[in-house]
């Protein structure tokens, strides 16, 4: 797993921290049964003042793109949609975030998030 320092991301008066992570996971792929799961890009993010953090995590598989050679540090995509979400863009991160917020994410605790249900509506809010 390579791990990055926080940045930070203010909206309004909250201050967010976050990190991007690239995961590599052996063993077996609960999806596929086969073993050695995919790469996954995690959105880490944290907000000041609360003890959790919430991760944002982006499984590689079937149509799932997330780097693994062929993509950038970041890039996470999925097959037959246009356009992707760069995770190292202050502007993306904001967009999944305020998805997962509208989603009722909370920082109370450590929690872990499907970041492709997040996907499509994280686009829409990049959308010009």
């Amino acid at each position: 797993m390579t791990r990055s320092r926080d940045r930070r991301l203010l909206i309004g008066q909250e201050v967010y921290r976050w990190r991007v992570i690239h995961r590599h996971v052996t063993g077996i792929d609960p999806r596929t049964g086969l073993g050695t799961a995919p790469c996954s890009e995690v959105l880490s993010l944290g907000r000041e003042g609360s003890s959790g953090r919430v991760h944002i995590v982006f499984q590689g598989g079937p149509g799932l793109i997330v780097p693994d050679g062929y993509m950038h540090s970041g890039g996470v995509a999925r097959s037959g949609v246009d356009g992707y979400l760069n995770l190292h863009k202050p502007g993306h991160v904001r967009a999944v975030l305020d998805t997962a917020l509208a989603e009722g994410a909370a920082f109370d605790r450590p929690v872990e998030l499907d970041g492709w249900r997040l996907f499509d509506a994280a686009l829409a809010r990049l959308a010009p």
